[in-house]
């Protein structure tokens, strides 16, 4: 997962002894990086907000999501959720949470405001999907019970 702002030109190099055939379908930004191995680091420019999700026509089980967005105030949260947006000015904002395995496919939204001392705190919840993912055997499925 990478979240860049409206502009930003990614770089994808490939640090495999495989080639890989990156590509996008997505409305935000299609495009296809076709064949290329070690030697190259091939670049793409993103100038539309939005999700892309990405695939390798050589490998289906690699896939990774670029987020694309309008603002230059935004974050990546921790595994546990977390996320600390700093320096922002008082005011009043809206501020947009999405995950790739969000039941929703459009982000959640909620506004904020931000007072003079430069601190407030915002919880937002998402409802995930189950993941697909093949699970350990033995591993326990809370949808089983």
């Amino acid at each position: 997962m990478l979240p860049i702002q409206v502009g930003t030109t990614v770089e994808f190099p490939n640090r495999d002894p495989f080639r890989h055939h990156v590509y996008s379908f997505s409305a935000s930004k299609t495009f296809e990086l076709k064949l290329y191995d070690s030697s190259e680091a091939e670049k793409v420019t993103f100038d539309k907000e939005g999700a892309i999700p990405l695939g390798c026509n050589i490998h289906d089980n690699m896939l990774a999501y670029i987020y694309v967005v309008g603002t230059p105030h935004f974050e990546l949260s921790s595994d546990e959720g977390l996320s600390v947006i700093e320096n922002l000015p008082a005011g009043d904002y809206t501020v947009e949470a999405w995950h790739p395995n969000a039941r929703a496919s459009d982000p959640i939204k909620s506004d904020v405001n931000i007072p003079a001392s430069g601190i407030s705190e915002l919880n937002l919840t998402l409802d995930l999907k189950r993941s697909r993912r093949q699970r350990d055997p033995g591993a326990f499925d809370e949808d089983q019970y």
